[in-house]
């Protein structure tokens, strides 16, 4: 009983809960739409380091409008953000699943993609802002957050199982559209949130009464706010985009499993991204610290083992935990951002949070990749253990 009363709690929070459950529904149609993007562009193209361009290039909008979105979010509803970022994105996967169906231009389906994924960039901050806005105090910020990231563990083991069923039966254009659908889901459920001015108490850990985050308060001091969470931000999205590239590497080349055996492995990350998720729910409102101390201590040994092993079961059980502790520390980093941040600054704080999470999951994809091809892979995951 005790497990789910937190659960009950967020209930009574019909805007907050339904935010929530519509973003997780949207998030698996988002795995079934980056799951079947490469395979289309292989398909059209046979090009294997063309649909590795088209994985980077995704981060581009990431990368350049993180910013300039962080500081929209701060100044315009961050209901309206999304509910415009909405449409876009709905509109975006009509004309891809079309375009899919009709074996459009692959040049034209790319560039859509460009504009889906710059409209998502834009939907980030807002999003991160407006769930504190709709909390009613410091905990139910934590079971939101806590809740969100199992809820996104699951999405990320349902979305590829059923991408890949819809590959198989050549229904790609249908997981283009159920993604469009999914962000409809959204879109409803925008339009019944009337959200009010931000009702989360001030900073714990010692942090001034009054954060220096206001509109009118510098980079600089924002930068000395949330200095600790950016700098554990670049270690967790350094390690997740690794591991997004490694897998296959270590299926082959640690294991000698085979490529097939990748699945496998990211089945493993997914039951662990769902574990973490539940783990976050005991720290986030009792002790973030000892969390975040749980999740290195639990990541680093995992990854330095996951160098040295050969053997597949143990491998995924290491995957698992390393993909669980990633997601511990991301949700509590996260919600660390948001109870440190005046509303007036999560915008901006976000922003900037995810400007850098794109060059360190730029340098994730890229150093480890070259690591694994010069001095094989147990040297490119140890690299990410460091």
């Amino acid at each position: 009983m005790r497990a789910i009363e937190p659960l009950r709690q967020l209930a009574t929070n019909r805007p907050l809960a339904g935010l929530i459950a519509a973003t997780a529904i949207s998030g698996v149609g988002d795995w079934l739409y980056l799951t079947a993007l490469p395979v289309l562009v292989y398909q059209a193209t046979g090009d294997v380091a063309l649909v590795g361009l088209a994985a980077a290039g995704r981060l581009i909008p990431f990368f350049l409008l993180s910013m300039p979105a962080g500081i929209l979010a701060d100044r315009a509803p961050r209901r309206s953000i999304l509910l415009a970022t909405g449409v876009i994105r709905v509109v975006a996967m009509v004309l891809m699943a079309i375009l899919s169906w009709t074996s459009g231009d692959i040049r034209i389906i790319l560039g859509v993609s460009m504009i889906a994924a710059a409209a998502g960039t834009f939907a980030m901050p807002a999003q991160g802002s407006l769930i504190p806005q709709l909390a009613t105090d410091d905990a139910e910020l934590g079971r939101a957050n806590a809740l969100y990231s199992t809820l996104d563990g699951i999405s990320g083991v349902l979305g590829p199982a059923i991408a890949g069923l819809l590959i198989i039966v050549g229904g790609m254009p249908l997981a283009f559209a159920l993604n469009g659908a999914s962000f409809g889901i959204v879109i409803v459920v925008l339009l019944s949130v009337v959200p009010g001015a931000s009702r989360i108490s001030a900073p714990r850990a010692g942090a001034p009464s009054e954060p220096p985050t206001s509109t009118k308060a510098s980079w600089l001091a924002l930068i000395r706010l949330i200095g600790r969470p950016l700098i554990l931000d670049g270690a967790i999205s350094f390690a997740a985009a690794a591991m997004g590239v490694l897998a296959v590497i270590i299926a082959v080349e640690l294991l000698g499993a085979g490529e097939g055996f990748t699945g496998v492995l990211n089945a493993g990350a997914g039951i662990g991204a769902i574990v973490g998720g539940l783990l976050t729910g005991l720290f986030i409102n009792r002790d973030s610290r000892r969390g975040v101390v749980l999740g290195l201590v639990v990541a680093v040994p995992a990854l330095v083992l996951l160098a040295t092993t050969s053997v597949p079961a143990l491998a995924v059980a290491l995957l698992a935990a390393t993909i669980g502790s990633i997601v511990l520390l991301d949700t509590l980093n996260m919600t660390t951002v948001q109870r440190l941040t005046a509303d007036g600054g999560i915008g901006r704080a976000l922003g900037l949070l995810h400007t850098l999470a794109a060059i360190w999951m730029m340098a994730g994809s890229l150093i480890p990749a070259l690591l694994a091809a010069t001095l094989g892979a147990g040297a490119a995951v140890l690299a990410t253990a460091g």
